[in-house]
């Protein structure tokens, strides 16, 4: 990516699975993690279906090729399937995830006004909504739907909590962390970041405190943006003076 995100991720590697088209994102500080990120996202499969892929197709960089991750497939059983190089049609899909990833990931950001190093939360969140979203390869179901039906889940999983990614929310403060005690402000604006891993929570950032805060928001204004005042949808608001004014404007002819 252009610049480090705030936890210090420089690359990302994307994992498609063909049938469901369900993405998944994963963030690196260096290159060398590709093989262990792998080794991770395969096993992971495992623990979800029971088995394990039966191809695995990347474009042949070094780092997806190494000694260590051609025997891990070995073992099992796994087909490594490479594509030629300079060929990012022969891995069409996978191309253009990757490019609709990085695109909507920046076009979140131009949005809500946040800087470049934010464009790991943007990516992640994309990825969330994108999982989401009805697929035309999929005669309009949705990845995550059609990789749940794929494990005996019929279920379709909710979408309430999506939210519009830099918005301004409103998110409680437990009463042990008030300023003032319990009677103190029961809320603190933040901006939203979206869904936080691997926690039944959200992510927001503090911008007063300048620090990444995770919990639950008592109130979502998607229409404002705390970092791009321009992009917001606010209409004024017009207390009683206000309208008596306007109304006495318009009785009078003004």
């Amino acid at each position: 990516m252009r610049s480090y995100s705030n936890s210090g991720s420089k690359y990302v590697i994307t994992f498609v699975d063909r049938k469901s088209r369900l993405v998944r994102v994963e963030f690196l500080k260096k290159k060398s993690e590709v093989t262990q990120k792998t080794k991770n996202f395969i096993n992971w499969v495992k623990n979800q279906r029971g088995k394990y892929p039966k191809n695995f197709t990347s474009d042949g960089g070094g780092e997806y090729v190494t000694k260590d991750l051609k025997e891990f497939c070995e073992e099992l059983g796994i087909n490594m399937e490479i594509t030629e190089a300079y060929s990012p049609n022969m891995n069409g899909i996978a191309e253009r995830i990757n490019r609709t990833i990085v695109e909507g990931s920046y076009a979140l950001l131009h949005q809500a006004g946040l800087p470049n190093s934010f464009w790991e939360d943007a990516m992640d969140y994309f990825v969330y909504v994108k999982n989401r979203a009805p697929h035309s390869a999929l005669d309009g179901k949705r990845p995550i739907d059609v990789w749940n039906e794929e494990l005996g889940e019929v279920e379709r999983e909710d979408i309430w909590n999506l939210k519009t990614f830099g918005c301004r929310a409103e998110v409680h403060i437990p009463p042990n962390f008030r300023i003032g005690g319990k009677d103190g402000p029961k809320t603190r604006t933040c901006v939203y970041l979206g869904r936080a891993r691997n926690r039944k929570t959200d992510k927001f950032w503090d911008t007063d405190r300048n620090k990444i805060v995770f919990g639950y928001a008592s109130e979502f204004r998607e229409e404002e943006f705390p970092k791009n005042p321009k992009a917001s949808k606010v209409t004024p608001s017009v207390d009683s003076t206000d309208k008596a004014t306007q109304t006495n404007k318009k009785n009078n002819g003004g």
